[in-house]
């Protein structure tokens, strides 16, 4: 199955690198789409056993990937 998309966010693949992006004048809501669609994924993951590469996440815009990044929430 197909990585899941969402109606707020736009999700951007290149070869195997994807990046999911969302706009809104409310920051607040921008964090949320995000987290929704984020969570969605990693359950999409989870059924396919299916694990994010850490060498390559990026996080807030810098390469530190948090230890678990399923349970950690967009700041």
């Amino acid at each position: 199955a197909d990585i899941p998309k969402s109606q707020h966010t736009e999700l951007l693949a290149y070869a195997d690198d994807t990046t999911i992006s969302s706009s809104s004048k409310v920051h607040k809501t921008i964090i949320n789409r995000l987290q929704t669609h984020l969570t969605t994924i990693a359950s999409w993951m989870d059924r396919w056993h299916l694990q994010v590469n850490p060498a390559v996440l990026f996080y807030n815009g810098r390469k530190h990937p948090p230890t678990d990044w399923k349970k950690t929430r967009l700041k």
